[in-house]
């Protein structure tokens, strides 16, 4: 399969990750509400995509073999007709920061394949109630005025 194919299918349906995974990236039980509803991962040829990682039924799976990541994709038997090595980009260490009113960081600014995307407005309102959109990572945005960060939040 194409990766740009590949892209599209793994941004619509999301994947699932595997207990060795969510484990290594800290998202096993216990991870708390603090992971983000969605990975970068690097597919072959440098091409990058924003997974969003669901409970509900997908075909993909990302798993963890020793220090390599796959992706599988599977029938509904279990049985996988795609394996391929996978990169699980690192998130940026300003992720972790907050702004001067407590904000985390990861609600301002986030890193996209690449591009630092700053969105100081209100928060998405799918993503808020934990469904990230199925057609963009930002969704549809809620006019909330109080819910936006400060410039000085941003600029600093």
């Amino acid at each position: 399969m194409e990766p740009v194919h590949l892209k599209l299918e793994l941004a619509v349906h999301g994947a699932r990750l595997d207990a060795a995974l969510a484990q290594r990236i800290g998202r096993g039980r216990g991870a708390g509400s603090s992971a983000r509803p969605s990975l970068d991962v690097v597919l072959p040829g440098e091409v990058w995509v924003g997974v969003p990682i669901v409970d509900t039924p997908t075909p993909y799976v990302l798993a963890a073999e020793g220090d390599d990541t796959y992706l599988l994709r599977g029938d509904a038997t279990g049985n996988a007709d795609l394996r391929i090595e996978v990169r699980i980009a690192t998130p940026p260490r300003f992720y972790e920061r907050r702004t001067s009113r407590g904000t985390p960081m990861s609600t301002i600014a986030t890193v996209r394949a690449g591009h630092l995307v700053i969105s100081p407005g209100a928060a998405c309102g799918y993503s808020m109630n934990g469904a990230p959109c199925r057609f963009c990572l930002e969704g549809a945005r809620v006019a909330v005025e109080r819910d936006a960060a400060p410039i000085a939040d941003v600029i600093h």
